[in-house]
């Protein structure tokens, strides 16, 4: 497995998972404009607190619209 950390646009990258960091109160606004294009499944699992930024949680989301097919 490689990993790499890049300081480019969530949307521009070509990986199997783009791993996205959250914590809780955090506000999901530096996501905005991907969140847009995955059709909202961002903001939905927050707003409907699947997910919370709990220390250990994690997601696992399948996405379409961008070079990743998992967040």
């Amino acid at each position: 497995m490689n990993i790499f950390i890049r300081d480019i646009l969530e949307e521009q990258v070509g990986t199997d998972i783009l791993i996205l960091p959250f914590f809780e109160d955090y506000s999901t606004d530096s996501y905005s404009a991907l969140d847009l294009i995955v059709k909202g499944i961002i903001s939905r699992v927050i707003k409907n607190r699947d997910f919370t930024g709990r220390h250990g949680q994690n997601m696992l989301l399948p996405v379409n619209n961008i070079n990743a097919s998992r967040i």
